[in-house]
């Protein structure tokens, strides 16, 4: 469907098992949008196509906007099908460029904040202005995917959608983050609003309270973010830790991630997370605080201490991630057949199971230590900077 003006051409449509759209205006082509979302990219005359199918589907509106990619359909005036923009894992997508005869390349942009690590490899993913996307695959991180087609859209409608989701994705900038736009919209700064943000000591001392957790206080070492630049301006820490302490261990830990309250209960428990040393000579400053919380917890129990960076690897997880995505999100129904005989066999290869496994098992320790032992669990490693 090709509209120019009042005219309205359907050459092409009969290849699909969909039906004609009714006229509607582009006017009533239009999300319900979220306080503070804002459009980026929008195309008309999208076809969206049903799971595994390039026949079969609905015709409509592509909407990129700071929060999500959501379609509107034609067929269905108030049919809105939608994903957060975060969700969105990999773009696949077909494009042709002048002078190719009509050659259709397929390409694909990992997307994440560690798909892309330069800014220049983002500005450069579709800069030329002669190149048509003629359809796009999105899949998103649990494991949805969703095809369109541009063939009877503007030529250049299908380049704006790419762009704007590689752009808003998962951007740079952090002023471009949708949560940003959404807290101004609805002023959820005011101190009277029930959402908690933890930017102020309020918050903290409302959560302490709900759980009823002794022998931790809230402190302003880090205002201006002074002494870590990746923790809030207000923490919670060991009650006995002062703040002097607080910035000197920092400075030894990688990251500056000094020892921060996370949960805990009225009989103890807790559990905290730090950054790991910088250099083994400094374990005696560690050893030190250690030793602290052991005083202060009412039975006297030695903290237990897990290091992430030796029971998981970021890197590791993160190949598995994607052989499982590669393996879970076949782009057509050929594919998905070939790869069904042997699923359970290329399931494992990826060992993505193997790590499922590992992390409950950590986490069931912890849990029975917390609820037979009443003990202080230290989360150490730089994984948890980077997650």
């Amino acid at each position: 469907m090709i509209k120019m003006g009042s005219f309205r051409s359907y050459v092409g449509l009969e290849e699909y098992e969909m039906k004609i759209p009714r006229p509607v205006n582009s006017a009533f082509l239009q999300p319900k949008f979220i306080k503070g979302e804002l459009v980026i990219a929008e195309a008309e005359n999208v076809l969206k196509f049903t799971s595994m199918s390039k026949k079969k589907g609905l015709s409509g509106s592509l909407f990129v906007t700071n929060a999500r990619l959501v379609f509107v359909s034609s067929d269905r005036v108030c049919s809105e099908d939608s994903i957060p923009l975060l969700s969105i894992n990999t773009l696949c997508y077909y494009e042709e460029s002048k002078g190719s005869g009509g050659k259709k390349t397929k390409r694909k942009v990992k997307l994440g904040p560690h798909a892309i690590d330069s800014s220049a490899a983002m500005s450069s993913t579709f800069c030329s202005a002669s190149t048509r996307i003629h359809e796009l695959l999105v899949i998103c991180s649990n494991f949805r995917c969703l095809r369109f087609s541009f063939k009877f859209s503007l030529v250049d409608h299908g380049q704006k959608i790419c762009n704007a989701l590689i752009h808003w994705s998962f951007p740079k900038q952090p002023e471009k983050l949708f949560y940003l736009d959404y807290c101004r919209a609805l002023d959820v700064y005011n101190y009277g609003n029930p959402l908690p943000l933890y930017e102020i000591p309020g918050d903290w001392l409302r959560e302490i309270k709900i759980s009823r957790t002794i022998g931790y206080r809230i402190t302003m070492a880090n205002m201006e973010f002074k002494v870590c630049e990746s923790l809030p301006e207000t923490i919670v820490v060991p009650a006995n830790l002062s703040d002097v302490r607080l910035t000197s261990l920092s400075g030894k830990l990688k990251g500056s991630r000094p020892p921060f309250w996370v949960w805990g209960d009225f009989n103890g428990s807790a559990i905290l997370r730090m950054g790991k040393l910088h250099n083994e000579s400094d374990s005696g400053a560690e050893n030190q605080f250690f030793e602290t919380l052991r005083k202060a917890h009412p039975q006297k129990r030695k903290p237990h201490i897990y290091d992430l960076d030796s029971t998981f690897s970021i890197k590791e997880i993160r190949q598995s991630m994607t052989r499982l995505f590669e393996l879970c999100c076949s782009e057509s129904l050929s594919n998905l057949e070939d790869m069904d005989s042997k699923f359970l066999s290329q399931l494992e290869i990826t060992k993505w199971l193997s790590w499922v496994s590992k992390v409950l098992q950590v986490s069931q320790e912890i849990a029975e230590s917390i609820v037979n032992l009443n003990d202080i669990i230290i989360l150490q490693g730089l994984i948890l900077i980077q997650n």
